[in-house]
């Protein structure tokens, strides 16, 4: 059974068994890629929002929050990989 996502009429990912976990290293590398590329683009937003309407402005400190978001997601993504590949080593070390 699926829930249904309130932005779109797609089944939420997170019920759906069928999903594998964890990425593959393509898929891994493919969503690094993006976070990587989002974020450079809304810095280059920030930066043109900032400098045309000021950095106490409504949409200065909005596009600045955006873009540390961003930043927070791709940090705990890269992190979460590295959790995940440590865990996978003290497993195989425990198989010895």
């Amino acid at each position: 059974m699926y829930s249904v996502s309130p932005h779109r009429d797609t089944p939420n990912l997170w019920d759906n068994k069928d999903v594998q976990f964890p990425l593959s290293n393509d898929e891994h590398a493919a969503i690094a890629r993006y976070l990587s590329g989002i974020k450079k683009q809304l810095q280059d937003v920030s930066d043109l929002f900032r400098t045309r309407y000021g950095n106490a402005s409504e949409i200065g400190t909005e596009s600045l929050e955006t873009l540390a978001a961003v930043a927070r997601l791709e940090c705990k993504f890269l992190n979460m990989e590295e959790t995940g590949q440590q865990e996978e080593e003290l497993a195989v070390v425990n198989h010895r």
